[in-house]
């Protein structure tokens, strides 16, 4: 198994964590009398043996994978970068207050609207190329035992 199959394997691990804690959230406690269609106990059970699937799973992806884990620190880095860096204020020029025309202020901004557009798009091409260097190292690797 490539370590990019083990990561789509993964992720449906993570569904069926999911659906299994739905499943004891949903049916635990019922009216008396009422049909149930699961048995909480049971989906709590499924639910333990599917982490230890995931967290097993988890690891050997973690272990294969090392020698790439600062790729993947940048690129978690770089997108925390981005996410701020688009809420980041660039205002500039003459504000009026809408509700109180006579309350106006003048803004400047050290880092400019276009400024702040081209790091954005600096960084997702980073990003880009960093992910295509991290796809073709998980589908060509093969996941350790």
């Amino acid at each position: 198994m490539t370590i990019q199959q083990a990561i789509k394997h993964k992720k449906r691990l993570s569904k069926k964590i999911e659906d299994e804690l739905e499943k004891i959230f949903r049916y635990n406690t019922l009216e008396d009398f009422a049909t149930c269609n699961y048995s909480s106990r049971e989906s709590f059970d499924n639910c333990m043996q599917l982490s230890e699937q995931y967290i097993a799973l988890k690891t050997n992806i973690l272990k294969s994978s090392i020698e790439m884990i600062e790729t993947k620190c940048r690129i978690k880095m770089l997108k925390l970068l981005i996410k701020q860096l688009k809420n980041l204020s660039c205002a500039e020029g003459l504000w009026k207050d809408e509700f109180n025309r006579a309350n106006q202020q003048i803004f400047k901004s050290e880092i400019t609207d276009v400024e702040r557009d081209k790091l954005v798009e600096k960084y997702q091409d980073e990003i880009g190329k960093l992910e295509d260097e991290l796809d073709a190292f998980n589908s060509s690797n093969i996941l350790k035992l």
